[in-house]
């Protein structure tokens, strides 16, 4: 997509104002197609037809907006304000260049694991970098990094050649403590639920020492009846709701708790005493 640049009064140039409706919508169209196709300023003849008609045509080439060329007509002074065919190729051209030049520099620096090649820093020694670097030259390690070697490469130093030969010897030495890492759970498939008998509940109360509750089959009949589920849920872990349901009894029965009055509770809610029958009316 191209853009057209327009001058910020050419809707207040007197031959603008003084062509009409019909020639001002020719003339904004035809600058836009110039545009578009790359035309430098011309307008074919059929295509000036289609956009106003010759009324319209007639009027732009009265006011000096267009002149008759070769082939059509050529808009006055298109070239003055927006560039011309060969200098947009001319714009793409250098800048496709400078994109390739910069890939090339930028992956000419990089290594075939993907890393920059160059100087680097090392961690437990001072700056690391080449001579007249601001990272400096390190301390008792050399650095080889040359065209041949595709990283750098550390020369083996005497405290790394004791080092290893004390390894090799059986002496022990120093290890870095490797940090901890949990268990994981990728991989582990969760046990299948099995719904408890009322023995089952019954015997798992006992555990808990309520052994004279015995709701082992108000629990199954209950969780029987909606399908073993906990709110929206199937139920994981039916020892988990035992102990639940448990509380739940213990709490509403907990002393000086009254009872909520419930929502179709008419003798609770109602503004009106029940009437009493009594075999005469009132």
């Amino acid at each position: 997509m191209s853009y057209l640049l327009i001058d910020d009064n050419f809707g207040e140039h007197p031959k603008i104002r003084a062509l009409g409706d019909k020639a001002f919508r020719t003339h904004v169209r035809a600058l836009c197609y110039c545009k578009r196709f790359q035309t430098d300023g011309l307008v074919p003849a059929a295509v000036a037809a289609e956009f106003g008609g010759k009324i319209a045509v007639r009027r732009l080439v009265a006011a000096g907006i267009w002149k008759k060329g070769a082939g059509g007509f050529e808009i006055h002074d298109f070239l003055k304000h927006n560039w011309s065919k060969k200098q947009l190729e001319a714009a793409k051209l250098a800048q496709s260049e400078a994109g390739a030049r910069g890939a090339k520099k930028r992956w000419a620096n990089r290594t075939p694991s993907g890393e920059e090649a160059g100087p680097h820093k090392v961690e437990g020694h001072e700056n690391v970098g080449g001579e007249g670097s601001e990272w400096g030259t390190p301390s008792g390690t050399q650095w080889r990094n040359d065209s041949n070697s595709p990283t750098p490469t550390p020369t083996p130093t005497t405290e790394s050649v004791m080092t290893t030969l004390s390894q090799s010897a059986g002496h022990p030495t120093a290890a870095s403590p490797q940090p901890k890492r949990s268990p994981s759970t990728k991989g582990r498939t969760r046990e299948p639920f099995v719904a408890p008998e009322p023995n089952d509940v019954d015997a798992y109360l006992v555990e808990r020492g309520r052994p004279g509750l015995f709701l082992g089959e108000a629990f199954v009949d209950h969780y029987a009846a909606i399908g073993w589920l906990v709110g929206k849920s199937p139920m994981r872990d039916w020892r988990a709701a035992v102990r639940t349901w448990i509380l739940k009894r213990d709490t509403s029965e907990a002393p000086g708790r009254t009872k909520k009055p419930g929502r179709y509770d008419h003798y609770a809610n109602s503004r009106f005493k029940p009437h009493v029958i009594t075999g005469e009316d009132p």
